[in-house]
């Protein structure tokens, strides 16, 4: 099969008819509301600090910040913390189409980013601080941002 043709293939068979799309971005959003008690204002406040320190605006970001937030809550719930529920994360596109644009910018962004890392890394060492068990062994936000 020419390479067009797999890859329309492939790209028909994840889509399908734009239900399953639509599928996939209320589950991402359903995992979001499944982790908004553990949203954090203080992450997003450091994301954003990070971030612009690197250079980041606009778009960019936001989805950095966004994705920061999400990880940092997930480590959260998973690590078994208190909910701390002062943040939220707001939708990224007014239609389908946009919204899947955004949610890919921030899946880039938390695969990527050394502002997301940095974040992270540095809420790990808090969290090993506070219950004085080692630190991970993770680069801090500061190694990030220097570089």
């Amino acid at each position: 099969m020419h390479r067009w043709g797999r890859a329309m293939a492939w790209t028909t068979s994840w889509l399908g008819d734009g239900r399953s799309l639509s599928r996939r971005v209320l589950e991402i959003r359903d995992g979001y509301l499944q982790l908004t008690p553990w949203f954090d204002c203080a992450v997003r406040d450091r994301a954003i600090q990070l971030g612009r320190r690197a250079g980041m605006d606009g778009p960019d970001l936001m989805a950095t910040v966004e994705a920061a937030v999400v990880v940092v809550a997930l480590d959260a719930k998973t690590a078994g913390d208190d909910p701390v529920d002062t943040g939220r994360v707001e939708a990224g596109g007014t239609d389908l189409t946009s919204e899947v644009v955004w949610l890919g910018r921030v899946s880039q962004a938390l695969a990527r980013s050394p502002v997301v890392a940095g974040v992270r890394a540095e809420r790990a060492h808090a969290r090993a601080a506070s219950t004085g068990s080692p630190a991970p062994s993770t680069t801090s936000a500061r190694d990030w941002t220097e570089t």
